[in-house]
């Protein structure tokens, strides 16, 4: 599976909100049933583009092809919940773990059923990992994961890492464009 190229973040801004999808059945009598049909949340993110080299637009089209629009799934990096700096660690272990001193993955929104994304790293440990488990400090990742020890590294970033897809069927040419004054969105929505 491809992944969302980082180098592609929104321009203009990144939204992203949830919805748990409860199923509602009706009774006769009036009376109602309530179901909860997962267990967390189900993601949905908008992307607003502008000025985007044609090279950038062509890339972001080519990647949408390769989807088959809104049929194949991909890696997208939570931009609005990522956590960035010293504070972070990645430690070589069994199995590997990525620290955070500040305790905010909860907080943040990483979870145990999401991978983790990885960016910025001087040790070579950019890319997406399998998660096990998730405590408020700690990141532990699939015993199959590896990393290169990496500490005090100001540009290491880590991103919840989510199971997208397209939303649209269609992408038109000037769906992102170079004009300031035009805003393009790009929605995606969690496969889970």
């Amino acid at each position: 599976m491809a992944d969302w190229t980082v180098t592609w973040k929104p321009d203009l801004g990144f939204r992203f909100w949830s919805e748990y999808d409860t199923n509602v059945t009706v009774f006769e009598d009036g009376g109602e049933q309530r179901r909860k049909k997962r267990t967390r949340p189900r993601y949905h993110f908008s992307l607003a583009f502008s000025n985007r080299a044609i090279a950038v637009v062509d890339a972001i089209m080519a990647f949408y092809k390769s989807k088959y629009g809104a049929y194949d799934t991909f890696s997208f990096p939570g931009y609005a919940q990522r956590i960035k700096g010293t504070r972070l660690a990645c430690v070589n272990s069994d199995p590997d773990t990525i620290t955070d001193s500040s305790s905010e993955f909860v907080t943040r929104g990483f979870d145990s059923d999401l991978d983790v994304w990885i960016e910025g790293s001087g040790a070579g440990n950019d890319g997406v990992y399998g998660v096990n488990s998730v405590a408020v400090g700690t990141i532990t990742l699939d015993v199959a994961e590896s990393l290169t020890a990496e500490s005090a590294n100001a540009d290491l970033i880590v991103y919840p890492s989510y199971t997208v897809r397209f939303v649209a069927d269609q992408f038109e040419r000037e769906f992102i464009t170079n004009d300031y004054s035009t805003v393009r969105i790009v929605e995606l929505v969690e496969v889970i």
